[in-house]
């Protein structure tokens, strides 16, 4: 038996997902590295889990990495979120049974149900890894429709669960500081003896200056525009539910009235007619919709000049930082952005771009205006925002909730 801390890794999100790829494998390999036994429980899509089982498998044996899925379920909506919950339960106080466990590390809400379950029935100690305001996030988000009785049934009993997940949990983690200091005010005490806040990982080994070349720049750019000197602003990623595609239209369309030949490149999976739709006041030879592969994602922005991302500003979304914003900054590109989350902060420390304070004609013509000046220097990359960075911290996640954790063998007899 390994003397190795053993964390059991609880996600809602599959290892098949790409979230699963670029945001928990990363982190979960350089951790087994640096010491720690790891055994994962996640929720595999049944379509990707069928092409990526045997590549996943390969790849956690080689880091020595326990593995357990069930499969996602969708169908019914609501009743398979209980049914999927119910296999949560079930499973992990299976591995628990099997394996002493040190501490128990869930991504999210539906995640930390289990973590509290064991918190509260075996005494492992539980982090409690927020990522967002979950439950807020389906009803901003029109994900739950909230004035459905079992969905708002839903909301406030996750509501009653995040108050347990903070104030129960042996270590919180947060993709922001603002998300810690909205939590503080909601359940009118502090986290902060034992709060963490861990940015979203970039890969720069990928995302990186160095990897492009001038000769690959104007491969890419060429796929754009064929005016070499075009500006080309660039937006990256799904265009629903939390980004404001209205708002980055009307920013590029005063942005248009500085630069005539510029060009709103979208690398989105959302379809080019869908995408239209936002763009009906510009020119279609000024907006380039195009579907690409991950791994080209770093070509593609350093074909670019500038980045662009305005993110609603809603409470949940306080606790969330975009994964473009560390690879946009790792490519160099400077971004347009609204104030969300930590944003302010970031771009009061490091040099990332232009800061748009409201979404105003004013406040938009103004950031146009700066932009167009092109005298906006190479995005600073935050440190925090590297795997190595990220890695430390859980290290310090884990360190701190081994000396204050509660031990495995002092069950909580406490009742769901």
């Amino acid at each position: 038996m390994s003397n190795k801390p053993h964390i059991l890794y609880i996600t809602y999100d599959g290892l098949s997902d790409p979230l699963g790829k670029s945001q928990i494998l990363p982190y979960i390999k350089a951790l087994s590295k640096a010491g720690y036994r790891f055994t994962i429980l996640s929720f595999e899509k049944k379509q990707r889990i069928e092409l990526e089982k045997t590549r996943i498998e390969k790849e956690l044996q080689e880091y020595d990495i326990n593995w357990h899925y069930a499969l996602f379920t969708s169908f019914p909506p609501f009743f398979s979120k209980i049914k999927d919950i119910i296999s949560l339960y079930k499973i992990s106080r299976r591995i628990a049974e099997k394996d002493k466990i040190d501490a128990v590390h869930c991504r999210s809400y539906v995640a930390s149900l289990a973590g509290l379950n064991l918190k509260k029935k075996k005494g492992i100690p539980f982090i409690f890894d927020m990522r967002g305001f979950w439950a807020d996030e389906r009803i901003e988000g029109n994900i739950w429709n909230g004035k459905n009785p079992l969905f708002r049934r839903a909301y406030h009993y996750f509501l009653k669960k995040e108050k347990l997940f903070f104030e129960i949990s042996d270590a919180v983690v947060s993709l922001t500081y603002k998300g810690i200091e909205v939590a503080e005010k909601r359940y009118n005490r502090s986290f902060s003896d034992k709060a963490f806040v861990v940015r979203t990982c970039t890969d720069t080994t990928i995302f990186n200056v160095k990897n492009c070349t001038v000769e690959s720049r104007a491969k890419f750019r060429s796929q754009i525009t064929k005016n070499n000197d075009a500006f080309v602003l660039v937006y990256a990623g799904s265009t629903g539910t939390w980004y404001m595609m209205e708002d980055m239209f009307r920013f590029f369309e005063k942005f248009l009235q500085h630069k005539p030949g510029a060009i709103f490149l979208i690398l989105t999976q959302t379809p080019e007619a869908e995408v239209r739709v936002f763009s009906s006041k510009i020119p279609a030879e000024n907006v380039v919709v195009k579907s690409v592969e991950y791994g080209e994602m770093p070509q593609w922005l350093h074909a670019c000049d500038a980045g662009i991302y305005f993110i609603r500003p809603l409470l949940s979304k306080q606790a969330s930082t975009a994964v473009k914003t560390g690879e946009m900054a790792a490519c160099g590109l400077p971004a347009v952005v609204n104030a969300i989350g930590d944003m302010e902060m970031l771009f009061k420390n490091y040099q990332m771009g232009i800061m748009v304070g409201d979404l105003s004609d004013a406040s938009l013509e103004e950031a146009a205006r700066k932009l167009s000046l092109e005298n906006i220097p190479r995005a600073e990359f935050p440190p925090e925002f590297s795997l190595d960075a990220g890695v430390e911290k859980y290290k310090e996640v884990y360190s701190f909730v081994s000396k204050t954790g509660s031990s495995g063998d002092e069950p909580d007899n406490q009742k769901d």
